[in-house]
């Protein structure tokens, strides 16, 4: 697998407040990942909202030999549940809806499921089964299922739920699914509309886009595109693999991922959130980890996971894995400490160097 490993890291570093020890122990450490086919990738690291290290490894398309760049585009997977749980936060804001709503009242097709509030879809603790075990077993996958697709079929084999809201917590990406959809009916918009004018557009996001590479092929500058090993042990695009098949027959579904971004627009998002984008009311919520009904804890807020660490204080963090897409997002309360990569190449000996970053740096 040695023969992508072309000789094209491109660097670009960015030292403000923090010290060369730091900046070299950093760059070390992912050319050293880089060699051992361990991180192809972006990282940038921020410090109080300025880049302190930015960096890219390896290349965006074998087949082109385009390298890397701040530039290239990613798809984010599930870090895209932060900003359809976003979604939701604008339209209470707006008075549009309530995370305490049943989500049926938006949904009615699926009234048949009891008890669940919008709130639960976005914590996962509405016991909803995954709609990809459902599409799996029940969906032609010669066709591109959409989400309204994927509701209709709940609807009509309403699969059985897992456990009653709020009694447990388990991750699934139904309730993404559902939201998107809620979004869409609630504020009269496409999804993808939506979150372009209430998200992308004021905070200056503009290399983020809802991307449905198969359903709607478009032309998007500096895209990337994501590798991974096949059981003959090359490196190959995960279509091309058929253990990926649900690549291209769940490619309209979306709420739960297809969002895609860089890492600058990614430290836009961040530094808003922290910002007056939110008020204090309703960061609160979005970076409040929420209780079972037993009053038992969790570490699920609103599309982020939330960790007190005893050393570092209080994280909040997500991560993406999509078929050679491997991102995350994470930030340092107390230090003001921001670190995102994205990775577009996932291989065994990938490596996601989370403990590593923090030594360096703190």
């Amino acid at each position: 697998m040695k023969h992508f490993l072309l000789s094209c890291i491109v660097c670009i570093f960015h030292v403000t407040a923090l010290g060369q020890d730091q900046v070299k122990a950093l760059d070390q450490l992912f050319q050293s990942l880089y060699q051992q086919q361990a991180f192809n990738g972006n990282v940038l690291i921020a410090r109080e909202g300025e880049v302190v290290y930015e960096n890219s490894f390896g290349l965006a398309d074998i087949t082109t030999k385009e390298p890397l760049s701040s530039q290239s585009v990613f798809n984010l997977a599930s870090v895209t549940k932060q900003f359809t749980a976003m979604g939701i936060v604008l339209l209470q804001r707006q008075g549009k809806l309530s995370v305490e709503d049943d989500f049926s009242q938006y949904l009615p097709e699926l009234k048949s499921y009891k008890g669940i509030r919008v709130q639960d879809l976005i914590t996962h603790q509405s016991g909803l089964p995954s709609y990809m075990v459902v599409m799996d077993q029940q969906w032609d996958k010669n066709v591109i299922a959409t989400n309204k697709e994927v509701i209709a079929l709940f609807a009509e084999q309403l699969p059985e739920v897992l456990f009653e809201p709020r009694t447990s917590w388990e991750y699934n990406n139904t309730g993404y699914v559902l939201l998107a959809e809620i979004i869409e009916r609630v504020s009269g918009k496409p999804y993808p509309q939506f979150l372009k004018e209430t998200i992308f557009e004021p905070l200056g996001m503009d290399q983020t886009h809802i991307i449905l590479r198969y359903k709607n092929p478009v032309e998007v500058d500096h895209l990337t595109e994501s590798y991974v090993d096949n059981p003959e042990g090359a490196i190959t695009e995960p279509y091309h693999t058929m253990e990926y098949d649900y690549v291209t027959y769940l490619d309209g579904v979306y709420g739960q991922g297809r969002l895609h971004s860089t890492t600058r627009d990614l430290l836009k998002w961040d530094q808003a959130l922290w910002s007056q984008f939110l008020s204090p009311k309703e960061r609160d919520l979005v970076f409040t980890p929420k209780k079972l009904s037993d009053g038992s804890d969790t570490s699920y807020a609103y599309g982020w996971y939330v960790e007190d660490h005893p050393q570092h204080g209080k994280i909040v963090y997500h991560s993406g894995d999509w078929t050679g897409y491997r991102t995350h997002i994470e930030r340092h309360l107390d230090s003001e400490l921001t670190i995102i990569w994205l990775q577009n190449m996932d291989l065994p000996s990938t490596v996601l160097p989370r403990q590593e970053i923090w030594e360096i740096m703190y």
